[in-house]
């Protein structure tokens, strides 16, 4: 889900609806301003103890569409977000520059989904066990009731 930083009551309710959330990956343009908001949501994530997968910088460079080399469009680089993430204890995954092709993205997209999947490969396993142990509680409690019902009409 896509969301903006905030720290607003639509975020609180957002989360509320989903107990068991696995983690949340944070996307921000290295801006002043952006980072402002990003800080804050940091402290919310961390505040309602929702696990934090990692950081990622977005449009803090160009890819120039006719050599693929990254150039930076602005006169300074802007906030660094590695050092940001470093301080907050947030891991840094990638950063993802401005392309003119959707194209020329999937390499960046592919290799975020490696590192949130492959780095957090046994959360998400004892995750998904958890998981399925809760719905194996739940049926097993279910079917209890009902034999219990049974037993008690008899």
């Amino acid at each position: 889900m896509d969301l903006p930083p905030s720290t607003s009551e639509e975020t609180f309710t957002f989360f509320d609806c989903i107990p068991d959330l696995y983690g949340v990956v944070l996307v921000s343009q290295p801006s002043e301003i952006a980072c402002v908001g990003l800080l804050k949501t940091i402290d919310f994530l961390k505040n309602q103890q929702i696990p934090i997968c990692g950081l990622v910088e977005n449009m803090s460079s160009c890819l120039c569409p006719y050599c693929g080399k990254e150039f930076y469009p602005f006169t300074s680089k802007g906030v660094d977000l590695k050092q940001l993430a470093k301080s907050n204890n947030v891991p840094y995954l990638l950063s993802i520059p401005q392309v003119d092709s959707m194209d020329k993205l999937e390499p960046y997209f592919l290799s975020l989904a490696k590192m949130v999947l492959g780095a957090q490969g046994k959360a998400v396993d004892q995750y998904m066990f958890s998981k399925r142990a809760k719905v194996k509680r739940g049926v097993l409690k279910f079917s209890l009731d009902i034999v219990g019902k049974i037993l008690r009409k008899r």
